[in-house]
């Protein structure tokens, strides 16, 4: 049952039909988003910037079955989090909830 999230543009209409379905319990989230290159392979890094978890997010998509993925060297990562629920988009938007209403 694997999901699929593809990307595309969403026509004003669209949009606005998905602004008035959003839920309005979660904290909005903020986030620079840096995108780049190390050794051709592409990574993007999510920097939020609200909440307090000082958070930064690095991404990477790639269709390598090869699991050496060589990090940028230049970058202090902490853990692999990509099977972790607790650091999706929609968790951290409920913990950034949770602590406005504290």
């Amino acid at each position: 049952n694997a999901e699929y999230m593809g990307k595309r543009q969403l026509s004003a209409r669209e949009y606005l039909t998905l602004y008035n379905q959003r839920d309005e319990s979660l904290m909005i989230l903020h986030k620079e988003r840096i995108t780049f290159l190390v050794a051709s392979q592409p990574y993007i890094l999510d920097i939020f910037l609200n909440g307090s978890d000082r958070l930064a997010i690095l991404r990477v998509e790639t269709d390598k079955s090869d699991t050496n993925l060589k990090l940028p060297p230049f970058l202090n990562i902490n853990r692999e989090v990509t099977h972790d629920d607790a650091f999706s988009s929609y968790a951290i938007a409920q913990r950034g909830a949770t602590e406005k209403k504290q």
